[in-house]
């Protein structure tokens, strides 16, 4: 998913332009070589659409700069609600 720096700047360029079209708050992030973490509040019930944005963004970045066929995210993402 994430094979060099530059594929890790730009995931987070997109998942900033999500955070701002989406209205949401993004509280924390955790990039890793094959999966990510994100800590996230939405406001509006869109947290599907916007995941699948950012998912589609960036696998169109990451299908032309490299060979790449399948899926890259393997699995729908998992949610879970945090409360104060």
């Amino acid at each position: 998913m994430f094979r060099e720096e530059q594929d890790f700047r730009r995931f987070l360029f997109e998942l900033m332009r999500v955070v701002r079209e989406y209205d949401w708050r993004c509280y924390a992030y955790c990039l890793m070589t094959n999966h990510y973490h994100l800590t996230l509040q939405t406001i509006e019930p869109n947290l599907s659409v916007g995941i699948r944005t950012l998912h589609t963004r960036y696998s169109i970045y990451f299908r032309n700069k490299y060979p790449y066929t399948g899926n890259l995210f393997e699995k729908r993402y998992d949610a879970s609600s945090v409360h104060d």
